[in-house]
């Protein structure tokens, strides 16, 4: 078959098509290179953003503050940590970082929401620390509580109580609210055979976080029904 004076063969033809699909791919492959360096662009004027207004916050040396965002790096699309802050408060939690590398890893593999949650407020010099008030319409009482949703408030209640993260698997640094008899470790149930037949995973968790508000005379905010 011929066009004009070019003749046209499968060969030919073959040839062609090899040629249109590896332009198709390149053009592709710098499409996505495009959008990639856009959406990094873009992430980073969000990021110079929130530290103008950051250090707007922090002006004048009256309040300290440390913003910690986990983005994915655009090469390897591997998680990787950002920080930015006041030198002491960023050295302080810098001193435990590897606890909150960890505890973050730890809430990913749990399937834990991600969302922003509203700021919680601790005085450092308060002996009872404000937790969380579970009667309110946007919080769940403590007995219908999934098993994820109860090793997210311990979690939180330890930050609250404790003022720091909480070090699983350190005996030293056990909550004073988790039992003795029972290994430091929240993600599974480390506890003999024994003791699960007294009472489930789920109970044990509810009643370390009872224990908790207990202890600080706020029963009433579990939003438990009283028999």
């Amino acid at each position: 078959m011929t066009k004009g004076s070019i003749e046209i063969t499968p060969l030919n033809s073959a040839i062609n098509w090899c040629i249109r699909s590896t332009r198709i791919r390149s053009e592709i492959s710098n499409m996505t290179e495009r959008m990639t360096e856009r959406m990094t662009v873009r992430n980073t004027r969000k990021w110079k953003s929130l530290e103008r207004r950051a250090t707007a916050f922090a002006e004048g040396g009256h309040n300290d503050i440390v913003i910690i965002a986990c983005v994915k790096d655009k090469d390897t699309l591997q998680p990787k940590f950002v920080s930015w802050g006041t030198t002491n408060l960023k050295n302080a939690v810098s001193a435990v970082f590897p606890e909150i590398v960890e505890g973050y890893h730890a809430n990913k593999r749990s399937g834990t929401e991600e969302r922003l949650e509203a700021m919680e407020a601790v005085d450092e010099n308060s002996e009872e620390p404000t937790l969380i008030d579970l009667r309110k319409e946007d919080a769940q009482c403590l007995e219908r509580m999934t098993i994820e949703t109860l090793r997210s408030l311990i979690r939180r209640l330890i930050r609250i109580t404790t003022k720091q993260e909480a070090r699983w698997g350190e005996a030293v640094s056990r909550w004073q609210f988790w039992d003795e008899d029972v290994p430091y470790v929240l993600t599974v149930d480390p506890r003999t055979t024994d003791q699960k037949r007294l009472q489930s995973w789920t109970a044990f968790l509810k009643n370390t976080i009872r224990r908790c508000y207990q202890h600080y005379g706020l029963g009433h905010m579990l939003g438990e029904s009283i028999s």
